[in-house]
């Protein structure tokens, strides 16, 4: 029994998992006005750099993922990010940073009070971002190595923070879904192997422990 049990825990299989707990939410630089300056959740889009017009200030996007301990182990994770409209189609570097500190979405955050971030980012990634008439597509991010550490507690999960990699290159916003009805919003793709279930035979095993330490306390006496 126990083989079988260990058998099937060794299957890979993939997970999509959405922000937990609307962990998911945008920043914006120096706009008071815009959402009063606090992470805004309700959006229906996120969006990285200047907002349709290269003066204004950037916008950053933060993501968090749970559900990683059900992972027995991960072999693969990757940030999928559908965008559907980017306001001039160009070329812009991501940086995907770690997020170092707790947070929350909502008016208890600002722009000035956002979470810590590794400065240097875990990876930056030049992508081609289409334009209003561009079919809706997909980047992904492979973020394999800060999931891993996530999923085995070397390191705590408080998500990532996407930005332009350097904000003080005029770059038109990059919006991506959060959560439209014609694409999925921003997702964590998991392959990996589950923590496997208690089978018949640990069961057994377990009961037959027990029954023997009882015997022997019985003995003892």
């Amino acid at each position: 029994m126990s083989m079988a049990v260990q058998a099937h825990a060794s299957v890979t299989e993939t997970f999509y998992l959405a922000p937990s707990d609307g962990q998911a939410a945008t920043l914006r630089g120096g706009v008071p006005a815009y959402h009063g300056n606090t992470m805004s959740p309700g959006d229906s889009a996120f969006a990285i750099g200047a907002h349709g017009n290269a003066s204004e200030s950037p916008y950053r996007a933060l993501l968090q993922f749970g559900g990683l301990d059900m992972f027995a182990s991960i072999t693969t994770a990757t940030i999928e990010l559908t965008v559907f409209a980017p306001y001039n189609g160009d070329y812009m570097d991501v940086a995907v940073h770690q997020v170092t500190e707790a947070w929350s979405p909502g008016t208890n955050t600002s722009w000035n009070t956002q979470p810590s971030y590794e400065a240097d980012p875990y990876l930056v990634q030049n992508d081609w971002w289409g334009g209003f008439d561009s079919p809706v597509y997909t980047h992904v991010y492979d973020v394999t190595g800060l999931v891993q550490a996530w999923g085995d507690g070397t390191s705590p999960n408080y998500g990532v923070l996407l930005k332009q990699h350097d904000e003080s290159i005029p770059q038109d916003a990059l919006l991506f879904n959060n959560d439209l009805s014609d694409a999925p919003g921003p997702r964590l793709v998991v392959h990996g192997v589950l923590v496997p279930e208690p089978g018949m035979g640990s069961i057994f095993a377990f009961a037959l422990a027990a029954c023997f330490g009882r015997r022997r306390r019985l003995v003892s006496k």
